[in-house]
């Protein structure tokens, strides 16, 4: 297993309370095989109970996989992990809340041959940068359980549903806490928009190459600023991002953007990357590109400084030498 670089950060952004949770962590099965962890549940209930709710499906799924005995493949080991967090989560709001108590629950699991399993209940994100293709950008290997998604999984077509659903309609239907029983969504949609065939790929995951990143996190991580006149971060800056930095420094840069842009939400990111040396050469070249362009600036400045101080010069000497003619003139006068 290629030593995988880790990263994570967080930030309260524009709520009063953290309802997200975060964790990164490497586990072993009980066939002994390691899975490197990146879970995001992102809790909604207010008072205490949508951070408690999403902190008791992150224990419940890493409670589950610790504990169990069998030896069955990452995706299954996954899906009852996450099915024993709904039935967790579900007795939680049950006792305080039904009808406000819910989570997001997100996963992304790395073996240790480098292969990524992905388990997903409402609208965390788990996305892939490749360095080794550029132009592909970051891409979405989920997609979020609303309405107008689930309806297309079904069959239906995407431009009859987009008359239909004008607003794509963002209530999610798949959530923990609602109901007891949650299908998790095992798929990887890779140039894949159908649920079937995404769930079939998913059962055998998705091999990363030397340089492949996967960010999980948090809708709020791409939501709208608080007066919605922006989105906090954009595709390509996280492309940007996650082509140049690794680990925490790249997790930390990814929150503190989106931060820095006015955030209405929380703000969780997690970062899972194979390490490429490409990635710090082209952190060089651009610092080198970074410096040319600072020196161009500094040395332009400079110039435009000594003409200032040379045409200045030339007023003071042009002033100095009318002063001195008016002054023969006025001795000549008398």
């Amino acid at each position: 297993m290629t030593d995988l670089l880790v990263g994570r950060a967080f930030s309260v952004g524009g709520r009063r309370v953290y309802e997200d949770r975060l964790i990164t962590e490497t586990i072993t099965l009980a066939s002994d095989r390691m899975l490197t962890l990146a879970i995001v549940a992102d809790g909604e209930g207010g008072e205490g109970r949508g951070d408690r709710a999403a902190q008791i499906a992150v224990d419940a799924v890493l409670s589950h996989l610790r504990e169990n005995t069998k030896r069955d493949g990452v995706t299954a080991l996954l899906s009852a992990a996450m099915e024993h967090a709904s039935e967790q989560v579900h007795s939680f709001a049950w006792e305080q809340r039904p009808d406000e108590v819910r989570t997001t629950l997100t996963v992304a699991a790395v073996s240790e041959e480098n292969v990524l399993f992905i388990g997903n209940i409402g609208n965390g994100g788990v996305y892939l940068h490749r360095l080794d293709e550029p132009d592909s950008g970051l891409r979405k290997l989920t997609q979020d359980h609303t309405l107008f998604n689930s309806q297309m999984f079904e069959g239906a077509s995407r431009e009859r549903l987009q008359r239909k659903h004008e607003d794509q309609s963002p209530s999610l239907m798949r959530v923990l806490g609602r109901q007891l029983d949650v299908e998790p969504d095992m798929g990887i949609y890779l140039d894949i928009d159908n649920y079937l065939r995404a769930n079939q790929r998913g059962v055998g995951g998705l091999e990363l190459r030397p340089g492949d990143s996967i960010l999980v996190c948090s809708d709020g991580l791409f939501s709208q600023s608080e007066n919605g006149d922006r989105q906090l971060v954009t595709e390509g800056e996280v492309a940007e991002i996650l082509s140049l930095e690794e680990g925490d420094s790249a997790a930390r840069m990814l929150v503190n953007l989106a931060n820095s842009r006015e955030p209405g939400d929380n703000i969780s990111a997690a970062v899972l990357q194979l390490p490429d040396p490409r990635r710090k050469e082209v952190k060089q070249r651009r610092r080198i590109v970074n410096v040319g362009v600072v020196g161009t600036v500094a040395a332009f400045m400079v110039a435009a400084l000594l003409f200032t101080v040379f045409r200045q010069g030339q007023q003071i000497d042009a002033i100095s030498q009318l002063a001195t003619q008016q002054a023969e003139f006025a001795v000549f006068e008398q």
